[in-house]
């Protein structure tokens, strides 16, 4: 989890594993509850300027995103 910038939360981090393999795919960080907290504040005060793009462009803008990802 990267709030605000390090690798993994405060909770430490959980490896996923490929369930056809069994084999490590990555880890991912584990967040505690002030980490929780302050993704979900961050979110609340996001929301309002993402509400604010038309949908066809949020659509544009994810399907930018995912192909980044």
């Amino acid at each position: 989890m990267r709030i605000p910038s390090s690798r993994y939360g405060a909770a430490g981090a959980f490896t996923v594993l490929n369930p056809a393999t069994g084999r490590p795919v990555g880890d991912v960080g584990l967040a505690d509850l002030a980490e929780t907290d302050a993704a979900i504040e961050r979110a609340h005060r996001a929301y309002p300027a993402w509400r604010a793009i038309a949908p066809g462009d949020r659509a544009r803008l994810l399907r930018s995103f995912a192909s980044v990802v």
